[in-house]
């Protein structure tokens, strides 16, 4: 969970795993000092993530690139119909603003509730709901001609 949500934003497995390391490291120091674990390692890994893409220390992978590490791990897309279009769909998210994008990670990938994405990026379920209603239309506008021409 963590380490898929890391590669979302750093692009770099590489960098993916040190966030992902040193957020379990977190998560391990604080010990029951947590209340929402979860919520917590997601909100760390964001910033850590962030961090890290802001010293300029992450490399930078092709959106293909990580959707092959992302085919590894399990996910609600490899079930289903949008198999052959995972790469206009990745492109389409990437083009998204980075909250609404994150927004519609948390929803739509990993499946949490709009109060657990609320409380792991500090927002209101208002500002979650109007982030997420935004990048659903982005990525219908975005990906409607490709689901016309069938490609």
């Amino acid at each position: 969970m963590f380490f898929r949500f890391a590669l979302s934003i750093v692009k770099s497995v590489e960098v993916a795993e040190d966030v992902t390391q040193d957020v379990l490291v977190k998560i391990w120091e604080k010990g029951d000092n947590i209340e929402n674990f979860k919520a917590w390692g997601m909100k760390m890994t964001r910033n850590l993530s962030l961090d890290k893409l802001k010293s300029a220390q992450a490399k930078v992978v092709s959106i293909s690139d990580s959707m092959q590490v992302l085919a590894a791990v399990p996910s609600p897309f490899e079930n289903s119909s949008f198999v052959n279009t995972n790469e206009h769909v990745f492109n389409a998210l990437g083009s998204l603003p980075e909250m609404q994008r994150f927004c519609w990670q948390m929803r739509e990938i990993e499946g949490h509730s709009y109060q657990y994405i609320a409380d792991s990026l500090n927002l209101t379920i208002e500002q979650v709901k109007v982030y997420l209603h935004r990048a659903r239309k982005g990525m219908r506008e975005q990906l409607k001609p490709i689901l016309q021409n069938g490609n």
